[in-house]
């Protein structure tokens, strides 16, 4: 999301400069390349709460940055303290709060009486911007903005994208993208898959976190692990879309998740936990299945539909472009996010 609003606000003209943590500092990154071929200037820094928030101070007095844009608790905060004295307008997306253990539970509520102190915050959902303005942020502060889809990466066909997976050009693929993580439920996924295990499919597993040997471990258990392919950290999974007959989402908490608006644009069916933003973003009306959140079997049922009436499924999946991929809608989200800063650099005329 933040790469396409950077090329986006390029693409229109604006001055654009990203600061990135990345590893070392100096470490590749398929998206910073992206940036810096789009004209994007990119600032990277190592990993650090004190260097980065040198970073930031120092990029935007060099850059004479009128808006300085966040995006992420670490960002969120070290914002916060850089404009307390570098006195700049600041704008905070909120994507959404993971929840967890106690130490990801303190780092929210960090985020929280930060984002208090913004001129401006975008929730992603309708459910984020009420747990925002329960918190304390008053709602002339709040702009409400779903993500948009922006193509960063060449979508490639059916046949390329399989082979680039290193899947067989026929059967059935179940697609899930995310970190492993727990808020994006991959132990959900892996109970759900169970579920439909007696028909012929293989699952697609693109991105890692902590919990990866354990769900392993769990895939095992429930007598599906040698069905599932862990690719790892996977950039641009957007391009690959189309290898899967269905893309499963499982998350217990979202905000407006972007990899829904990648399957939307590659015709491809969903299954996903009706959770965040998700709601508002599909309806069963247009190919998609909707199930509660943490509810396996839920999901299996409804996964089941989709493999058993492929057609149908891709038939109804078909009518979502319009709505959720379409440039058009690209367009209009830049223009609420221009809209957005003016209001921060003269408040008097927002």
């Amino acid at each position: 999301m933040v790469a396409a609003l950077s090329v986006g606000l390029a693409r229109r003209g604006h001055e654009v400069t990203v600061t990135a943590a990345v590893g070392n500092g100096f470490a590749p990154h398929p998206l910073l390349d992206l940036l810096s071929g789009a004209g994007v200037r990119v600032i990277r820094t190592g990993r650090g709460y004190w260097a980065e928030m040198a970073v930031l101070r120092r990029a935007a007095r060099d850059t004479g940055a009128e808006v300085v844009h966040s995006h992420g608790y670490r960002s969120d905060v070290l914002t916060r303290v850089a404009a307390h004295a570098g006195r700049f307008p600041t704008v905070a997306t909120v994507h959404g709060f993971t929840g967890g253990g106690m130490k990801n539970r303190a780092y929210e509520r960090l985020q929280l009486f930060a984002l208090r102190g913004f001129d401006a915050v975008v929730p992603v959902s309708a459910p984020l911007a009420g747990r925002l303005q329960a918190a304390g942020i008053p709602p002339r502060r709040l702009h409400l903005v779903p993500n948009a889809y922006a193509p960063l990466f060449r979508p490639e066909d059916r046949v390329t994208a399989r082979r680039r997976l290193g899947l067989p050009e026929e059967g059935k693929v179940i697609g899930w993208v995310g970190r492993l993580s727990r808020e994006k439920g991959p132990d959900v996924a892996i109970r759900a898959l169970a579920g439909v295990r007696d028909r012929n499919w293989v699952a697609v597993f693109l991105g890692d976190g902590p919990e990866r040997p354990a769900l392993e471990r769990l895939a095992a258990e429930q007598g599906v692990a040698s069905r599932i392919r862990w690719m790892g950290t996977w950039s641009g999974a957007g391009a690959v879309m189309a290898a899967f007959d269905v893309l499963l989402l499982s998350s217990r908490t979202e905000g407006t998740p972007v990899v829904l608006l990648e399957a939307a644009a590659a015709g491809v069916p969903i299954v996903a936990t009706a959770v965040g933003g998700v709601p508002d973003l599909l309806n069963d009306a247009e190919g998609t299945s909707l199930a509660p959140p943490d509810d396996p079997a839920a999901l299996a049922e409804r996964l089941a539909s989709v493999l058993d009436r492929p057609e149908e499924a891709l038939r109804l999946a078909s009518t979502r472009y319009d709505r959720l991929a379409a440039p058009a809608s690209l367009e209009a989200w830049l223009d609420l996010y221009e809209a957005i800063y003016l209001g921060v650099m003269a408040p008097e005329a927002g």
